[in-house]
């Protein structure tokens, strides 16, 4: 999940590299940018999550709550 994450969010901020403990706000992300992370993962993994997430939570924090709701 992690790697799945990781690898969402360098495609939608075109960046090379995101680490465990980046917050996607932090690393570049906004709010339209959150929008499609989710959508996303909920086509990926089958897990809604609400963009709100992604605004104090870490990579490590999201993937791990993805795999909470699988």
């Amino acid at each position: 999940t992690e790697k799945l994450l990781a690898g969402i969010w360098q495609e939608v901020l075109g960046v090379r590299r995101v680490g465990l403990h980046d917050n996607f706000f932090d690393a570049g992300g906004h709010s339209l940018l959150a929008v499609r992370v989710v959508t996303r993962l909920d086509k990926a993994l089958g897990v809604r999550l609400s963009q709100a997430i992604m605004v104090l939570q870490t990579l490590e924090q999201i993937a791990a709550e993805c795999d909470r709701r699988r």
